[in-house]
């Protein structure tokens, strides 16, 4: 028997293996449960089973637990321990009368761990004993223990799932493993993977952030040694979530690699989601947009979008390599050793399960699939076929990367997207991505897939439908300080005593306001520490750092006395010319389709050195000889300026070519550079490069402030677009967030004001960045602009004021508050409008109690419909928070069970947060003659609201909206069902009617509730019912959980359907014995590789023919244009089975009633 390494995946993983060996060795038929609370079950089945193999199969409600201990100790016995506390802790929530678990009838209990199989003394024979105490309170009939050693044998039985979860489970060399397993065309595949792997790890060892001065490899600093994972947000901040106010890396929140590494251990490949959303329901499968496995990470200039990317893929490359047995060459084995030494140190962990990690630089493939480059590149996979064959100089056959792809699970990093604008060949790209996707589908590829762009120009392009957006936020000072720190040690290790000066003088520069704003990018503390280090004090504005940086650079270079030293020395106003030169035609290069790569051919950059060197009219031999000299400086380095491939020539980091195009832009008179100005401000692609000029024009050219701010205003009237989405106050907004104007009141306040009028269009992110750009000295514009605004009672027109103004009151300013509280509307109406859009809009804070908007909420929500509810974005903003950075080692998020001080505001939040597959029982259709295992009625017991968290309910306020009263009545009738007490809920409901809320207790209630109302058109009828009710025509307690009782155990039958048709009512006094309350369910369908749906199919067809009420007829007929659907998949014949008219009756019938 083959060993298995459980270990290698995540809990969420470990819980979809175990689903999977449930539906192979249970049934079919099990219901699989997705990310959440599970109500204690990762799987559950109900009705006939084949297992355990031999004697008395298990027939009846069956749950199954997974437990998944993340790295197991030494000590088996202490695994053990932990593996029977996780069990005991199960048995106890079951046995808990005040949860509202259905108890299970059998039980299996699933565990990576191995529990010894000694008689008596073992663990495994503790687990049975366990499960054996709590008989009484938890009566179950069957149950099983699945360990370590019992899911082995599952996969030695399984082979599909074997292969499925081969890159997680296999022990040592997985690679060479996996691939031998593959047949491939060409036989030296393993060989062309591994020496691409060992490539990229060397390319990619070094940190990007910045080089310049040093020239030889001994001098470069390990990526690993200064990596700092960065913070992340579901929506866009442009100020600080947190403070984190310590340089002890154990006090900072883990970051977004972190949560990557986490998630990269699902499975993503589309037979697993399948199965998941099958399983699920149509109604839950629409939860899981966007699609798991596809994120996208915004972040601005020199945020460490590439960085991580970077250090994501090289995680990976480690993982790998560090299992293969066959040695490695001596470079490679160092680089490993050192990298994950590191990581160790940081406590920065290798991905157990490997993912072959690709990074496809956006801008690079671009120019492949136009042509430039290449002529055969059409699709994505042939240019990764292609990347690896430039790295390793070995062919790689697109057939056999499929194959590839098929079997091992990848990471594929989609960097820069920015850094092909719109006016190239973004559509392109983005179409060649997109036929990936269905390529990989028809191979069910396991794909997990980051994409990195700029928020400027982003448009969405890869859709929020598909794609889990995450935004980069700002570094706190001690995370900046924390980073600063690293970077020090490492880059001047044999110097204490600089290091602490330099350390010190950041500290000191993070308790200026001015100078903190500047340190929360990578990229620009990478900067501020190059410059204390010679100048002392920081600048305050980016154009400044930016500038002083170039010339700290610039002064090393020269005092190193190196081959570049002496032309730098002689030459700088030609050296500073050409890197301008260099800067602005790279910029304008990369808005062509085609050259998005940025970067000069060396005949291009040599053409830019003479062009610049005739004019300064030098002889042909100086000319030449100068010539040379800048070309081979720059071929190492010049300053900026880097060979980046063998004959080409640019910058390492987008940021200094965006700077020095500004230089270039600024070089001129003031028509000159007006003109210029005005023909970039509205290109996104040129967006950091204004910026930079404007930063050039706060400190320099402060006579051109003005012509800054008209550039800005008039284009808000330059066309319809530009007037509609006014884009020169968002220019305006940019400005002020770049912080040029900050210390020239005057400006400020004209660009805050212009920026203002952001708060009159519909679009969203607008009025957060608002919020956060104020600063105390912009109270009375921020005042007067917002007051105007929300003084006035049109929602239509103030509704933007108000996202900005409760930001700021949430933030804890008092005149916002005080405005909040002023100007508060008195309808309902538009204090759901308010709401609801802010708590789709922002990111929740930490304390949700601190929040002016939360309070808000809890006293709004006794006076409005529960319906109501449905329009917040409140629970599901709270809960995709928590799991956006759930299951993180010291992550210090919301509470999960408790975010009020208030039981009847937690019991709501609880409810509705609740999946419906959380609410439902499952039973079986049982027709004549015909298995089935994949088709069942849902409905929801009468025994529903009697627990917790329903019971909270009742601890409301007494001044209600009377469809909360509703809903108690409803609660006291499940707490203590009679015919009297459902009678008076309905009598409720029906004087309360309201087609909104009629619709939220579908599915909330309890299904003699639910069937009442699904019967009722209107109140009148409602009421009607009630009567008849009363009268004991719809039956009592006793016949309602008989009625419970034989669903579950003898399924619904034809002789069900048929008796509900013959009714005028939902239900009757013989639910007991006959019918069921068809307009109170709905049902599941799970995909079944097996004929007997089509049997099944058949037979419901007959008993359709069978009825005559609308309703039945209408729920038949959707459960047939289900099964039809999954027919017709198998390509079966379907006319033969039904006419085109009979079909064409069902479907109108199901669209009638929709």
């Amino acid at each position: 028997m083959p060993d298995y390494n459980l270990t290698g995946l995540s809990t969420r993983s470990f819980e979809q293996l175990i689903q999977a060996i449930a539906i192979k060795a249970v049934s079919s038929g099990v219901i699989v449960y997705g990310d959440g609370p599970d109500g204690g079950r990762e799987a559950t089945f109900e009705g006939e089973t084949n297992y355990p193999q031999g004697s008395n199969p298990w027939n009846g409600y069956i749950v199954i637990q997974a437990k998944f201990k993340q790295r197991p100790q030494d000590d088996a016995g202490k695994d053990a321990e932990w593996a029977l506390e996780q069990l005991k802790s199960e048995l106890e929530a079951f046995a808990d009368s005040k949860k509202t678990r259905r108890k299970p009838e059998y039980y299996i209990f699933a565990t990576n761990v191995v529990l010894t199989p000694v008689q008596e003394k073992g663990s495994k024979d503790k687990a049975y004993n366990l499960i054996r105490q709590f008989n009484k309170i938890v009566p179950i009939k069957g149950y099983d223990i699945w360990d370590y050693d019992k899911i082995r044998t599952f996969l030695d039985n399984f082979e599909d799932i074997r292969k499925a979860y081969a890159a997680w489970i296999t022990p040592g060399d997985v690679l060479s493993e996996i691939i031998a397993s593959i047949k491939l065309s060409k036989p030296d595949f393993e060989q062309i993977i591994s020496n691409f792997l060992q490539k990229e790890l060397l390319a990619d060892q070094y940190a990007n952030l910045e080089q310049a001065g040093h020239s030889n490899e001994k001098e470069r600093i390990p990526l690993a040694y200064v990596f700092t994972d960065l913070p992340f947000s579901d929506k866009r901040v442009t100020e600080l979530l947190e403070e984190e106010a310590f340089l002890n890396k154990d006090e900072l929140n883990p970051g977004i690699v972190a949560r990557f590494i986490e998630v990269s251990q699902q499975k993503f490949d589309l037979e697993s989601l399948n199965t998941l959303n099958s399983q699920q329901g149509i109604a839950e499968s629409l939860l899981f947009k966007p699609q798991p496995g596809r994120f996208v990470v915004i972040g601005g200039p020199g945020q460490g979008k590439t960085t991580v990317s970077q250090f994501l893929c090289q995680l990976f490359r480690a993982a790998i390599l560090k299992k293969i047995i066959k040695p490695l060459e001596i470079g490679v084995r160092q680089a490993l050793t050192q990298f994950e030494k590191q990581c160790s140190k940081e406590g920065i962990k290798l991905p157990i399960g490997g993912r072959f990690p690709i990074r496809v630089v956006l801008s690079e493939f671009a120019t492949a699939l136009a042509g430039k480059k290449s002529g055969h590149i059409n699709s994505l996979l042939a240019y990764i076929a292609e990347e690896i064959y430039k790295r390793t100089n070995r062919e790689v056959l697109i057939d056999d990367l499929r194959q590839w792809l098929q079997q091992y699970p990848w990471l594929i990093i989609l960097d820069g997207l920015d850094e092909v604008p719109a006016s190239s060949n973004r559509d392109e790209v983005l179409s060649a991505v997109q036929d990936f996707w269905i390529d990989a589908a028809d191979s069910n590829a396991d794909i997990m897939v980051v994409a990195t762009t700029r928020p400027q120009g982003y448009n969405q392009d890869f859709s929020p439908e598909l794609y889990c957006h995450i935004w980069l936020t700002p570094l706190s000072p001690g995370r900046a300080l924390y980073y600063a720190h690293r970077l020090t040690e490492v880059r001047y290790a044999d110097e204490p005593d600089r290091q602490r000066k330099i350390v010190t003088r950041l500290e000191r520069a993070a308790e200026n306001e001015a100078t903190t704003r500047l340190m929360r990018s990578p990229l620009q503390v990478t900067i501020m520490t190059v410059l204390v280090d010679r100048v002392g004090q920081p600048p305050q504005e980016r154009w400044n750092l930016f500038k002083d940086y170039y010339k700290v650079i610039y002064e090393r270079e020269v005092e190193r006395n190196i081959a570049a030293s002496q032309i730098l020395r002689d030459y700088k106003v030609d050296v500073d010319i050409i890197h301008k030169r260099v800067g602005i035609l790279l910029q304008i290069e990369s808005e062509k389709s085609g050259r998005t790569d940025a970067r000069l051919s060396s005949e291009r950059f040599a053409e830019i050195v003479e062009d610049r060197l005739i004019e300064e009219e030098h002889d042909e031999k100086e000319r030449n000889a100068l010539k040379k000299q800048i070309i081979e400086a720059a071929a190492n380095r010049l300053v900026f300026l880097v060979g980046l491939e063998l004959d080409e020539v640019g910058f390492e980091i987008r940021s200094l070519q965006e700077f020095m195009a500004s230089e270039a832009l600024m070089d001129g008179n003031e028509q000159v550079v007006s003109s210029r100005l005005e023909e970039i401000a509205s290109i996104p692609n040129w967006r950091n490069v204004f910026l930079f000029a404007v930063g050039k024009c706060f400190t320099e050219r402060q006579y051109l402030r003005d012509k800054i701010y008209f550039i800005c205003a008039a284009l808000n009237e330059t066309d319809e677009i530009c007037s509609f989405s006014l884009a020169g106050s968002q220019l305006a907004l940019d400005i002020i967030e770049d912080g040029s104007s900050r210390r020239q009141p005057k400006y400020l306040r004209m660009f805050t004001r212009l920026a203002l009028k952001l708060l009159d269009i519909p679009f969203e992110s607008s009025q957060i960045q608002l919020a956060d750009a104020y600063v105390n000295e912009l109270e009375p514009v921020y005042k007067d602009e917002l007051e105007k605004r929300v003084i006035t009672q049109d929602i239509s027109r103030n509704l933007r004021a108000w996202m900005c103004l409760i930001q700021l009151a949430d933030t804890g300013i008092d005149w916002a508050k005080n405005l909040c509280y002023r100007y508060w509307p008195q309808e309902e109406s538009q204090k759901l409008d308010i709401l609801q859009d802010y708590f789709k809009l922002v990111s929740l804070p930490f304390s949700l109690e601190e929040s002016w908007a939360f309070l808000k909420f809890k006293e709004l929500l006794p006076e409005i419909s529960p319906s109501s509810l449905r329009r917040f974005n409140l629970v599901s903003a709270v809960f995709e928070q928590k799991l956006l950075l759930k299951n993180v080692n010291n992550q210090r998020s919301l509470k999960t069970s408790k975010v009020s001080e208030i039981s009847w505001l937690n019991g709501i939040l609880e409810i509705e947060e609740r999946r419906l597959s959380e609410r439902f029982e499952s039973i079986h259709i049982q027709l004549y003659g015909v298995h089935n295992d994949f088709l069942y009625l849902l409905y929801c017991p009468t025994l529903m609201l009697a627990n917790f968290p329903y019971t909270l309910i009742k601890t409301l306020p007494s001044n209600l909206h009377t469809h909360w009263k509703c809903y108690i009545e409803i609660i006291n009738f499940s707490e203590n069902p009679s015919k009297r007490l459902l009678a008076q809920a309905l009598k409720s409901i029906a004087n309360n009617y309201s087609p909104e809320f009629f619709q939220w207790l579908k599915f909330q209630t309890p299904w003699q509730i639910n069937a009442c109302i699904t019967a009722s058109n209107n109140s009148s009828e409602l009421l009607e019912i009630a009567a008849r009710v009363e009268n004991g025509e719809l039956g009592d307690i006793d016949e309602w959980l008989q009625a419970e009782e034989r669903w579950t155990n003898e399924g619904i039958t034809e002789l069900d359907f048929i008796y509900v048709d013959s009714l005028t009512l939902p239900f009757n006094q013989e639910i007991g014995k006959l019918g069921f309350p068809f307009f109170a369910s709905t049902f599941r369908y799970i995909t079944s590789n097996s004929n007997d749906n089509l049997d099944f199919l058949c037979e419901l067809v007959k008993i359709q023919y069978k009825l005559v009420t609308a309703n039945t007829y209408n729920f038949v007929s959707r459960i047939i244009i289900a099964l039809l659907r999954e027919c017709n998949s198998k390509e079966i014949e379907i006319t033969n089975l039904l006419p085109f008219e009979k079909i064409k009756k069902i479907v109108n019938s199901v669209l009638s009633n929709r």
